[in-house]
């Protein structure tokens, strides 16, 4: 931030909930980074991964992991 505010700093306030939603698909994560395919994090707690055109809503770790499986991609 410009000054005066440059000591200012802003983090994310994320319930434990949230954080260990996270936590629990970091595997998926992880793949999608390393086959450079977008996701973002949505509200409430849900994955939300753009894919050839379409948006892919993740719930879960195994919804995650079969959309992973249908799409012929392995986890790292």
């Amino acid at each position: 931030m410009p000054d005066p505010y440059g000591h200012i700093k802003i983090f994310a306030d994320l319930s434990a909930e949230t954080l260990q939603y996270r936590k629990s698909l970091v595997q998926i994560t992880t793949t999608l980074r390393e086959k450079n395919i977008a996701y973002r994090w949505g509200y409430p707690a849900k994955l939300l991964i753009h894919r050839e055109g379409k948006m892919h809503v993740i719930t879960n770790a195994e919804k995650g992991l079969n959309q992973l499986k249908d799409w012929g991609i392995q986890i790292s």
